[in-house]
């Protein structure tokens, strides 16, 4: 055995020494509180250092320890020392720039505008042309859907009012079909569809009693005559049939002129029935024209 022997005294000197570092760590740090709190440390723990069992053994052990405590103190009280005046790093606190009040940024808003309202740039004056292209109505086709009746799928053409004005649709057509791939190089069968829509057209008496409101911003269904059953659908998914949707509407606003109609005479592909389509290379046409279709620039 060691021959360790309890040291009460000793335990005591070390509970104060603690309490010391403590109050220490507290206080503000001033030449006077660091040199007198490390003596005071110095002088509670060199009495237990001095006699602990494993370092009281040999006159060497006492030296080492006795050397490195006191180089412990030195250190510590280097770390905490303050610095004088002309060590202290400069620190430049950056004036904020003021903030100006609302007075004063209307007062600098009121500097920059002209002093007389004849300097002012006059508002463009919008004017609304009877006829033309851009600021006209437009009905578009956006989108497709189907009903089921008997087992067959009826098309139903959505038609949405894409412009800023209330139209009166007095003309609205569609139709759905299919085409063989083979014999539709030309788009022969689209031509004829579209063909046989201007004919019903032109023909058509236009009474102001079957018009279609169609407010800005609103669509309309348009349900088909077409039918087609679970193997037509087939056919267009596995790419063996094409299957097509042309439409042509007849519109006016209460500005139109007597005999005049804005026109819209779409064409699109349905690559996946009733959800996916693409409009065709051509027969996609939007224009002011007469009672006959014929474009009026």
């Amino acid at each position: 055995m060691l021959g360790e022997t309890k040291k009460p005294f000793n335990l005591w000197l070390t509970l104060f020494s603690i309490a010391v570092g403590i109050v220490f760590y507290l206080l503000p740090k001033t030449p006077f509180v660091i040199i007198g709190s490390l003596l005071l440390i110095f002088s509670l723990l060199i009495h237990p250092l001095w006699n602990f069992w494993w370092i009281e053994k040999t006159l060497l052990r006492r030296i080492i320890a006795c050397v490195c405590f006191v180089t412990a103190l030195i250190l510590l009280g280097y770390i905490v020392w303050p610095l004088s005046e002309a060590k202290k790093p400069l620190v430049i606190q950056a004036e904020q720039p003021k903030q100006p009040s609302a007075k004063e940024i209307a007062e600098e808003l009121a500097k920059k505008l002209p002093s007389t309202p004849a300097q002012l740039p006059s508002a463009k004056k919008e004017t609304q042309p009877e006829q033309g292209y851009i600021l006209g109505p437009r009905l578009e086709f956006s989108g497709l859907k189907a009903e089921n009746n008997g087992g067959y799928s009826v098309p139903i053409i959505k038609v949405y009012n894409t412009s800023e004005f209330a139209v009166s649709s007095y003309h609205l057509i569609g139709s759905v079909f299919l085409s063989d791939l083979e014999n539709n190089l030309e788009n022969e069968e689209v031509n004829n569809a579209i063909n046989r829509m201007e004919d019903e057209a032109k023909n058509v008496v236009l009474v102001p009693v079957d018009q279609l409101q169609i407010t800005r911003g609103m669509g309309v269904e348009l349900k088909l005559q077409n039918q087609f059953s679970d193997s037509d659908i087939a056919s267009v998914n596995n790419g063996s049939k094409k299957m097509y949707i042309v439409m042509l509407a007849i519109y006016k606003t209460p500005q139109t002129p007597k005999n005049r109609m804005w026109v819209t005479e779409l064409c699109s592909r349905v690559t996946k029935p009733w959800t996916d389509f693409q409009s065709c290379p051509s027969h996609n046409k939007y224009f002011f024209s007469d009672r006959s279709l014929n474009k009026i620039d």
